[in-house]
């Protein structure tokens, strides 16, 4: 009858290790044990749930809590849409958008009550109102063209 190896589990030990017939230690596939022997199913089971439940509902891969980054891994970036329209339709667009909105005011002290006529409001909108001139002097600018074309 042949001896134990040395590295062999004998009876009554709990020890993890893979021995051929030969002699040879083999390499055991997946991860370490944590302690001296591997863990059973519902071991595995059990240690996980408690790891997803002091992770709290973050990220349950992550062993520690703490080591969980605090930040997303992957930042998306939108990037914004080049204006490509020119000098001369940009100013266009900005002055439109003035007229509109003076159009707005207008319409705003049109209806306003007869009990508002003498107040701050009304005076405010009259200034704003009275800036009707320089905008159309904007929309009347003529722009220079550029490369050559004036």
């Amino acid at each position: 009858m042949r001896a134990p190896a040395d590295n062999v589990a004998t009876a009554g030990t709990r020890q993890l290790q893979s021995v051929t017939v030969t002699g040879y230690r083999a390499v055991m596939p997946g991860p370490r044990p944590r302690g001296d022997h591997a863990l059973t199913p519902a071991e595995r089971s059990a240690a996980y749930r408690e790891r997803r439940k002091a992770a709290g509902g973050k990220q349950a891969w992550v062993r520690d809590p703490a080591a969980a980054p605090t930040k997303p891994l992957v930042v998306v970036k939108y990037r914004r849409l080049a204006d490509r329209r020119s000098k001369p339709a940009k100013w266009q667009d900005a002055v439109e958008t003035l007229l509109d909105v003076l159009d707005e005011y207008q319409a705003w002290r049109d209806n306003l009550p007869a009990a508002l006529a003498d107040s701050a409001i009304a005076d405010r909108l009259d200034e704003v109102l009275a800036l009707r001139d320089l905008v159309d002097q904007l929309a009347a600018a003529e722009l220079p063209k550029g490369f050559g074309r004036d």
